[in-house]
């Protein structure tokens, strides 16, 4: 497909321009369209013969993804192209081997492949306007044989851990809860959830190098607990939620920042 051809031919450019200049950034700004674009076009690199020599553009477009630190991906409309064409598009991340910060933003889950390669090196993980629930992201197998039966329900014990991760961002999606997924962020020091639908603070404690958690804009109405959950926390921001009382917090004696603006708290 032409279109395949030349979107990644545009892509290289822009890469190779942005790794050019002296104060890029590190973050490669990508669409849907163009992630869609490298992943049938690398595809179609490995069912060559392997014997055969990558020409110039392919070779710097394998060379362009492997030095890729940083991307943003987003599911941003594209002309002569409808929001479910979109979000129907295969997006394989597992040729980034380097990459260190993902950020993905509009992106159906069920788009995404080759996340199992990439869970172990990631250090910031940012996914907004993507997931009904944490496993949705979270949760990803050790790499198996492919006659490997994946399991029929989310196995969080068999799971991979994020084991670098530091911070993650799950902003601005429709979680309702914070899901036992949330503990395979082992090594996890921020975590921002707000703007979300979550009732309920659980499923932290595990999280022994938490620092810092962001749950406004949420339906929180208790803390009930929270001295359990949130025993290590440096910082806390609660602001916009349904909190009417204080009671879950007084054990809380780390806490250097707490935000509880604009509830319902009896002064």
């Amino acid at each position: 497909m032409q279109d395949v051809g030349r979107i990644t031919d545009d892509l290289v450019t822009k890469t190779t321009q942005c790794f050019a200049s002296e104060d890029h950034e590190e973050i490669i700004q990508m669409s849907s369209l163009e992630l869609h674009c490298v992943t049938r076009r690398l595809a179609s690199l490995s069912a060559d013969d392997p014997k055969t020599s990558l020409c110039g553009i392919d070779s710097r477009l394998v060379e362009c993804i492997s030095e890729m630190k940083g991307i943003h991906v987003t599911g941003q409309s594209v002309e002569k192209f409808s929001f479910s064409a979109l979000r129907a598009l295969s997006l394989d991340l597992s040729a980034f081997k380097n990459l260190t910060l993902l950020k993905l933003e509009s992106i159906s889950q069920s788009q995404l492949t080759g996340m199992e390669y990439i869970v172990h090196q990631l250090l910031t993980l940012a996914v907004q306007k993507c997931i009904q629930t944490l496993s949705d992201i979270l949760v990803h197998y050790p790499i198996a044989p492919q006659d490997t039966m994946t399991p029929p329900h989310v196995d969080v014990s068999s799971a991979l851990p994020w084991a670098r991760l530091r911070f993650a961002d799950f902003k601005n999606n429709n979680l309702k809860t914070i899901d036992p997924s949330i503990r395979l962020l082992t090594a996890l020091t921020k975590l921002d959830l707000s703007c979300n639908q979550i009732s309920g603070i659980e499923n932290l404690s595990e999280l022994s190098h938490l620092e810092t958690v962001d749950l406004s804009y949420n339906c929180i109405k208790s803390l009930q607990g929270a001295s359990h959950q949130l025993a290590h926390m440096k910082g806390l921001r609660l602001s916009h939620n349904q909190i009417s009382c204080l009671d879950g917090l007084e054990r809380l004696s780390s806490l250097n920042i707490v935000d509880l603006s604009f509830n319902g708290i009896a002064s």
